[in-house]
């Protein structure tokens, strides 16, 4: 797949910003929700629709081709404000660099958000955690070596995730728990003593997205928040199926509407 080429990924961003403008005669956006794995099944059930369109005609995009992505964006109406929606990303393993998977995030950045949501589904590396439970992520590891950010930008990531939000819905939510996700480049499942490596580092949970997106948004000041729903449990002796992993996360989304939209609209208070 070619990928369109740009001075600069902020150049790609204002593209792609302007495009959104024009095309639905909106001043900008207030949050930004990217949908992983299994979550478009949420699509329709967050807020109320605005506007659609196909991920692939926003300049600097493509369609995100990996199972249980959708090439669809919508901007919807929560808590009065403009949130959109992209109902698939990019991933690291596709091949076309951090600057594409991180594409969403600098074009809500150059839409005005001040708030990105990131979903995604998991593998579970704790005993306790069932299958299609909704996790807050806490913190993350990188592990694929990679950053979306270049040259002498230094980003203090000690809030990456931001802990006043996940402190306001663990109050509302007391049963929803946190942990750490390691993050890794994929496409393929880790081996039994990676996933020992990562029980060492004290990681909760593990998957190939989200965190790059994570990045570059708390980079451009963005406050952060994650949900990631256990899709395969790493400590079973059993392998993983990529379908069933998605089958899992669509039906763990389709619980977390309300969920979502109480994020966003707290996110708004403070």
């Amino acid at each position: 797949m070619r990928v369109q080429e740009y001075a600069s990924p902020e150049s790609a961003a204002s593209d792609a910003a302007t495009y959104i403008r024009e095309r639905h005669q909106i001043d900008g956006i207030t949050t930004l929700v990217i949908l992983g794995s299994g979550w478009a099944s949420i699509k329709d059930s967050i807020g109320f629709a605005e506007h659609k369109g196909f991920i692939s005609d926003i300049p600097g995009f493509v369609s995100p081709f990996a199972e249980g992505h959708l090439n669809e964006y919508q901007i919807r109406k929560v808590s009065g404000a403009n949130v959109l929606i992209l109902c698939g990303r990019t991933h690291l393993y596709e091949g076309m660099g951090s600057d594409q998977v991180a594409h969403g995030a600098r074009t809500a950045a150059a839409l005005g958000a001040s708030f990105c949501l990131v979903t995604n589904a998991c593998g579970s590396l704790r005993s306790d955690w069932e299958l299609g439970r909704p996790i807050l992520i806490r913190d993350h590891i990188n592990l694929t070596a990679v950053s979306p950010l270049e040259g002498a930008t230094f980003v203090d990531l000690t809030d990456c995730w931001d802990q006043e939000l996940r402190s306001k819905i663990q109050m509302k939510y007391p049963e929803m728990q946190e942990g750490v996700y390691a993050f890794m480049r994929g496409p393929n499942y880790q081996t039994p003593t990676e996933t020992q490596m990562l029980l060492t580092m004290d990681a909760d949970m593990v998957g190939m997205s989200g965190v790059l997106e994570a990045i570059v948004a708390h980079s451009e000041g963005m406050k952060v928040f994650g949900i990631s729903l256990v899709s395969s449990l790493e400590l079973s002796p059993s392998s993983i199926d990529s379908s069933e992993v998605v089958q899992i996360a669509s039906l763990g989304a389709q619980k977390c509407a309300k969920l979502m939209e109480d994020v966003i609209d707290l996110s708004a208070r403070f």
